[in-house]
């Protein structure tokens, strides 16, 4: 599997346990347990993000230029 697909998924498993924490009524160790999970996956997806932000400072020599030119090519000025 990808880094992309990966990273997308194991996000939106995130996203599903802060929900569940947030709207469901847990026992403590239950909500510990979904806590632990998600502190897993967000050093998991920190880690995704910090290699791909690492990928473009080694591509391009500058860490905003590709959104720089993102920018330019889809802004209206």
């Amino acid at each position: 599997m990808d880094n992309k697909n990966s990273f997308e998924e194991a996000f939106a498993k995130l996203q599903e346990i802060s929900d569940k924490i947030e709207k469901e009524s847990l026992t403590l160790n239950e909500s510990i347990a979904l806590f632990e999970e998600g502190v897993k996956l967000s050093a998991y997806c920190s880690k995704i993000l910090d290699e791909c932000v690492m990928e473009s400072f080694l591509e391009n020599g500058d860490l905003w230029s590709s959104k720089r030119e993102y920018y330019k090519e889809h802004s209206d000025g």
